[in-house]
C-alpha cells in the first residue's frame, strides 16, 4: 500500500510539474543516481575505488561488493545515462544555438563517463560528472528563478 501511494505520488508530482521544474527533477535525480553508485564503490579498496570483479561474484566470505550492489551500481548508472539522454534529447538547437551545442557536448561527456564507470566499476570517472551537473543544475534554478529561461536545458 505505502509503495503505491509512493508511485502515484511521484506520477502526479511529474505529470502536474512544470517543464522547468521537470529539468530540476531530472538534474537532480541524476545526482541521485551518482550519489548512490559512489556510496557503493567508495569502500571497494579504501583509496581504490575500482573493484575486484573476482571478489564481488562472491569468491570471498569478506567481499566488500555482492552481486546484488553490482546490479544496484549498474542499474543506478543505466538510470543515469537515460536522464542525460533524456536531458540532451529536450535541447533546442536552432533556439538555443552555440550554448545548446556546448550542452549537447557536456551530456556526451557526461555519458562517456557514466558508461565508464559502469563497464570498469569505478567511481573515478563519476567525480567530474558529478561536478558538470551540480554545476549545470545550479545554473538551472537560478536561471528559472530569474525567469530567464523557456522550457529547455
Amino acid at each position: 500500500m505505502l509503495v503505491q501511494l509512493r508511485n502515484h505520488y511521484l506520477r502526479e508530482t511529474v505529470t502536474t510539474a512544470s517543464p522547468a521544474k521537470l529539468v530540476t527533477m531530472l538534474y537532480d535525480r541524476l545526482l541521485v543516481g551518482i550519489n548512490r553508485v559512489q556510496a557503493v564503490l567508495a569502500p571497494a579498496g579504501a583509496g581504490n575505488d575500482t573493484i575486484d570483479l573476482d571478489r564481488a561474484a562472491g569468491s570471498s566470505a569478506t567481499t566488500p561488493l555482492d552481486c546484488e550492489s553490482l546490479d544496484l551500481v549498474n542499474g543506478e548508472l543505466l538510470r543515469c545515462q537515460r536522464i542525460v539522454e533524456e536531458l540532451r534529447g529536450r535541447l533546442d538547437h536552432e533556439v538555443g544555438g552555440e550554448i545548446a551545442a556546448n550542452l549537447a557536448n557536456l551530456y556526451t561527456f557526461c555519458l562517456e563517463k557514466l558508461i565508464e564507470a559502469n563497464v570498469t566499476k569505478s567511481a573515478t570517472p563519476l567525480h567530474p560528472v558529478h561536478s558538470v551537473v551540480t554545476e549545470l543544475r545550479d545554473a538551472w534554478v537560478q536561471a528559472v528563478e530569474q525567469g530567464q529561461v523557456g522550457v529547455t536545458p
